[in-house]
């Protein structure tokens, strides 16, 4: 398999990954799964875990021609979620992440069913415009909000709301973490 490096600025760590396999279909119709193979290497990284792959397990939404995707990641316990406002096929971020390490901490606006939530921090990517949830905290704010079928919107600064590609329940979405503790396939401690 083919491995690609990626920088993290966290001083001397990289994450290398390998796509495992994918669930998702063509259709953008509901939640897609997709599963990355990621490794730490890099002298950040204890010396035992250096190029261990350990899977990620990844659901999004939407295609490249839909605004407002959202993907939601979770990997050795960590969970997150990333927002495309334009249009961006989240399965190619995964696939191929760009290699830029710049990185800005931005404060987005969000409102959950018209009602706007406290700041919250995000990382955004300029190159790829994306955002990135920096608290685990917000990421599941949002996968609430897929249950309980809230609607999410978001904006940038200067920018018009974006109504976030949140699909309803599917078998996807419900299987999805069981590394976090989440879904139907949740390990309990």
């Amino acid at each position: 398999m083919k491995k690609l490096l990626l920088s993290l600025s966290l001083g001397a760590l990289a994450l290398s990954f390998t796509p495992a396999s994918s669930f998702a279909v063509d259709a953008p119709a509901g939640w897609q799964a997709y599963t990355i193979n990621y490794a730490f290497t890099g002298s950040a990284v204890k010396k035992d875990m250096r190029g261990v792959y350990m899977p990620a397990e990844s659901i999004y939404s939407g295609d490249a021609t839909t605004p407002g995707n959202v993907a939601f990641t979770c990997y050795a316990g960590n969970f997150a979620v990333n927002v495309a406002l334009e249009p961006m096929d989240m399965k190619d971020l995964m696939k191929s992440p760009d290699k830029s390490t710049r990185r800005k901490a931005k404060r987005p606006d969000v409102k959950i069913n018209g009602e706007s939530i406290k700041n919250a921090d995000w990382i955004y990517m300029p190159k790829l415009k994306v955002y990135q949830a920096r608290r685990r905290t917000t990421a599941a704010k949002f996968y609430n909000s897929v249950i309980r079928k809230d609607a999410i919107s978001m904006r940038g600064k200067g920018k018009d709301f974006v109504s976030l590609n949140l699909p309803p329940l599917d078998p996807a979405f419900k299987e999805f973490g069981s590394e976090c503790g989440m879904g139907t396939l949740a390990q309990k401690n």
